[in-house]
């Protein structure tokens, strides 16, 4: 009884140090649009934040006025920063014409994002909300 009380008592230790190790493995991270306005990176980065997304596209007419600037001066504050592209796909029409679309779409983001897909950025990201058809159709 003794040996199975020390024993539990060990297994609880070693479960309890492993999810403390879980709980300081996670990394914080923002995303940002030109709706944050100007972002203060270095405030960012002493709040804890490691990693942030910076939309740089949406549909293929839009390219976040803050872009640039939210690339340069969080990879200047210390921060892995990634570029996202906000999608407006077509909820309607022919396979054809929903493949344009996202092909479009594709073209103009890495076009506009191309100076930050390189090493030492993080990966690409895509950001598909769903709006709607009602929002598709007043779109056309």
């Amino acid at each position: 009884m003794k040996l199975k009380k020390i024993l539990a008592a060990c297994l609880l230790a070693v479960l309890c140090s492993k999810c403390q190790m879980l709980a300081q493995e996670y990394v914080n991270g923002i995303d940002v649009s030109h709706f944050q306005g100007k972002v203060d990176w270095v405030a960012v980065y002493n709040a804890g934040y490691r990693f942030a997304f910076v939309k740089a596209t949406q549909g293929n007419r839009f390219i976040d006025s803050c872009f640039v600037m939210n690339m340069y001066n969080a990879h200047n504050a210390g921060i892995l920063v990634g570029a996202y592209h906000f999608a407006e796909p077509f909820l309607v029409g022919s396979e054809e014409e929903l493949a344009k679309d996202a092909q479009d779409e594709a073209f103009y983001f890495i076009q506009t994002a191309e100076d930050y897909l390189v090493e030492g950025y993080l990966r690409p990201a895509l950001d598909i909300e769903d709006w709607g058809i009602e929002y598709a159709n007043n779109k056309k």
